[in-house]
């Protein structure tokens, strides 16, 4: 479980995620808003916020917060019920520090909720079974019904009326129940007023949803072969999460150095969910790559426009000439498109330090207009870094490279103003006192973004 890991909105400071919900009802754990699946949905959400769904009829027990296991309070539990169908949960608990688990030292506490079709729920907790000395022998509980109304009433397994406190901001009624022995069976019956139908009191969502697509890009060497992407196309929802029709206009574009070859697709009348593949084939290296998608929704009198932006596939540099101290010839080393494991991997040069100490290697670009160019290097020896024949200096230390963590440090050259035409690069090397001798560049734009307007020219291996 994590937040969202991606660029927030300038102006509400929030971030979305595409997310696919199975069949069935599905409540958020922070605010108990319900939505229905099976469908995709597009979320939006701050840092601090974790998205998290339960089933419809779940029973989520949780400790309280501790900072290590061994601090974890076995004599407290919150339980967290969601309105909708019967629910049970098996609850495993053993000293959580030591092997006395397989001395058979642990214990089942079975919790099961079940609804009578008259608004009423019963949580039902079960004798607990097994014995581990070092758990205590009496519990108290916190049970929380989520995104429910007002009740009626709430009583324990005698009959007997509970304390609760009702929160009409979250929907939830908490009920606390004093520490009781274990081996004893608890009961919380919840009644709701005879006009609240069961099932009805969820905070099911009631705006209705706009249309948008989601972009699947496929990097995995294996699968871009086949596919480079799959767009998912979602239907607006009405008010009552019903599906409706709606059209669709896309627009594909592969983008390369001097190309950019564009294909459209129209659907019509949809109202589930339809998938469809990017109609382009994956480059081999050395030459760069990248796909867009814009779709175009008509929903009644409503217009819906959504973009998509792929990967920068086979980001420069992925291919070198290389000549070792020494040496007269100069030999070719590229990126190996059946070896790596993703198409959007940065080439990684692996160098022979029993062939020289030193080392040089060059690559020719060429870019169809004026271009701004930042060079992010990482290597595990020395490395000096010109263009044209003139040498980049310094080197600012960057903590990843183009937002993807490196094993080695990584340094930015740059920015530098090429004119349109072809360009030399040229790296010199040393090798590091120890193995492995590693070296690469990666060519951004000043977005931090691989470029990939950039195309490497496949000359003979004795041109320079």
């Amino acid at each position: 479980m994590r937040p969202i890991a991606a660029p927030a909105d300038a102006r509400t400071g929030l971030a979305t995620k595409d997310m696919w919900l199975p069949p069935g009802t599905w409540y958020r754990f922070d605010t108990g808003e319900a939505l229905v699946g099976p469908r995709w949905v597009r979320l939006s959400a701050d840092l601090a916020t974790i998205l998290l769904f339960a089933r419809a009829g779940a029973i989520v027990p949780t400790a309280r917060p501790a900072l290590h296991l061994a601090d974890v309070p076995h004599d407290w539990l919150d339980i967290q019920v969601f309105p909708g169908g019967e629910g049970d949960f098996r609850l495993y608990e053993d000293d959580g520090l030591s092997e006395a688990y397989l001395r058979g030292e642990y214990e089942w506490t079975a919790l099961t909720c079940v609804a009578d079709g008259s608004g009423r729920r019963v949580l039902r907790i079960e004798p607990v079974e097994g014995q581990c000395p070092a758990l205590p022998a009496t519990r108290a509980y916190r049970v929380t019904f989520v995104g429910v109304d007002r009740p009626a009433q709430v009583v324990d397994e005698r009959g007997a009326p509970l304390s609760w406190a009702f929160d009409p901001a979250s929907r939830s009624i908490q009920v606390t129940l004093p520490a009781r022995p274990k081996h004893e069976a608890v009961a919380v019956a919840v009644q709701w007023p005879a006009e609240t139908r069961e099932g009805g009191h969820s905070s099911a969502r009631d705006a209705s949803t706009p249309p948008f697509a989601h972009a699947v890009a496929y990097t995995a060497t294996n699968e871009a072969r086949r596919q480079l992407a799959q767009l998912i196309l979602v239907p607006p929802y009405g008010p009552n999460q019903e599906p409706r029709a709606c059209d669709a206009d896309i627009r594909w574009r592969d983008l390369q150095q001097t190309s950019a070859t564009e294909l459209r697709q129209r659907v019509t009348a949809f109202q589930t969910e339809t998938m469809l593949t990017a109609p382009f084939a994956l480059q081999p290296p050395p030459q760069s790559q990248q796909w867009e998608v814009e779709v175009r929704f008509a929903a009644g009198d409503a217009r819906v426009t959504t973009a998509v932006s792929g990967p920068a596939i086979n980001p420069p540099i992925q291919r070198w000439r290389l000549r070792y101290a020494g040496q007269a010839s100069w030999s070719v080393v590229q990126a190996d498109a059946a070896a790596r494991l993703t198409i959007t991997e940065p080439y990684e040069v692996q160098l022979d330090p029993h062939q020289a100490s030193t080392a040089e290697a060059r690559a020719t670009i060429e870019l169809a207009e004026a271009t701004s160019i930042w060079f992010d290097t990482w290597t595990t020896g020395g490395l000096s870094l010109g263009i044209d024949e003139k040498v980049l200096e310094g080197g600012e230390p960057r903590p990843a490279l183009a937002g993807l963590t490196r094993q080695w440090g990584v340094l930015r050259f740059g920015s530098v103003i090429l004119s349109a035409g072809k360009h030399i690069l040229t790296a010199r090397l040393s090798a590091p006192e120890a193995t492995p001798w590693v070296f690469g560049v990666l060519l951004v734009d000043d977005a931090g973004a691989p470029l990939v307007r950039c195309t490497q020219v496949v000359d003979e291996p004795d041109t320079y």
